[in-house]
């Protein structure tokens, strides 16, 4: 996450440790700790994804818990307060993967349906809005096999290898080769390159192909990219 770090054992025991000021370490205090400290409840987990203040999992049913900050509803329990222990993600959807963003978070269906919740100011929840929602709304029009939050946007991969992205697009993160945002899913102008898997960062993407290829685009100011520029 922005400053805690999260981690699963083969178990399914969640651990965090770092900043806990809004409760993203998930032990019931607000306390920061330096070490791993054990994440309260008997939640066995999958899989686990850290925000900017929040974090989220995924257990093998497929049900997703949410603990951290909640200003904007990241937590998707139908509430806005922070929360130091996990809660079920509100709904009873059933997810295959899960990835939490600064403020917002998204998950996928078995059937690719994917859903976002939280912060949704410059239309990183994908619904063609930019009203922010504490519980999960369908992403229309586009089924997705991969998912990847970032920082205020969202990225997916379809079915062949097209990218579609929304939300924040400052530095072109959304890679449809302009700096506006999309409250809507807009294809990647990946000029016929087909991805195999996808990753969202604070303000760039990236993209793998199949060959190994990497492509990239947004944000450059760190050489983030990995042009040369």
């Amino acid at each position: 996450g922005h400053s805690h770090t999260c981690g699963l054992t083969t178990s399914g025991a969640a651990y965090c440790w770092g900043s806990n000021a809004s409760g993203q370490l998930g032990d019931g205090t607000t306390s920061n700790n330096p070490t791993p400290v054990s994440v309260s409840g008997s939640v066995v987990l999958q899989s686990i994804s850290a925000g900017d203040s929040h974090t989220c999992g995924l257990t093998a049913a497929g049900v997703a818990y949410c603990w951290g900050s909640n200003t904007f509803g990241q937590l998707g329990d139908g509430f806005t307060s922070n929360l130091t222990s996990p809660v079920a993600v509100s709904g009873g959807i059933t997810f295959v993967s899960l990835t939490a963003g600064k403020e917002h978070t998204c998950g996928l269906t078995a059937g690719e349906a994917a859903y976002c919740w939280g912060r949704n100011d410059v239309g990183q929840l994908g619904d063609g809005t930019t009203a922010s929602s504490s519980v999960p709304v369908l992403v229309p029009g586009i089924l997705v096999q991969t998912i990847s939050a970032g920082a205020a946007h969202t990225c997916g991969l379809i079915a062949g290898g097209d990218a579609y992205c929304w939300g924040w697009n400052g530095y072109g993160q959304l890679g449809d080769g302009t700096t506006g945002n999309s409250t809507s899913p807009v294809p990647v102008s990946s000029g016929g390159v087909k991805f195999a898997s996808l990753t969202a960062g604070w303000g760039h993407t990236c993209g793998l192909t199949a060959g190994g290829g990497v492509h990239c685009s947004g944000y450059n100011e760190y050489s983030q990219l990995g042009d040369g520029a």
